[in-house]
């Protein structure tokens, strides 16, 4: 029998992305009506806490699961900047969150590319987008 492991969207924050004001998502929105909206919206239905969740990973990786074959869905930052690995906190966040999941799982480890390595425009803001340039 073969044992598959599949992880997605860990959303880690390193000490860069959590050294970045909460406000992050709503600094590029110039309507105040659409700011408090997106922060109700953060508040009550979506991650009230964005950089709050490492503790999940490191949980996942205490319970030290036994698999034949590890898929990390992509996520590995908190891509604050949002213009994906090309920021160097969403990077640094993303190289944690890989060295800790490697040390886990090679070599049975395979991660996959998500949409926060990429970049992404934020929610209302407009801001980022991807950056292939960087690739």
């Amino acid at each position: 029998m073969l044992t598959l492991l599949i992880l997605s969207d860990v959303h880690y924050a390193g000490s860069a992305e959590r050294a970045r004001s909460h406000d992050y998502e709503t600094r590029g929105v110039p309507s105040p009506l659409l700011r408090r909206a997106v922060r109700t919206y953060r508040h009550f239905v979506w991650l009230r806490d964005p950089f709050a969740h490492n503790h999940r990973l490191d949980w996942f990786l205490s319970e030290e699961p036994a698999a034949d074959f590890v898929v990390a869905n992509g996520d590995f930052s908190c891509d604050t900047a949002f213009v994906g690995v090309s920021d160097d906190a969403a990077c640094a966040s993303a190289r944690e969150c890989l060295a800790k999941l490697r040390e886990q799982f090679e070599p049975a480890f395979e991660p996959v590319m998500g949409d926060h390595e990429l970049g992404k425009l934020s929610m209302v803001g407009r801001q980022g987008g991807m950056r292939l340039a960087s690739w």
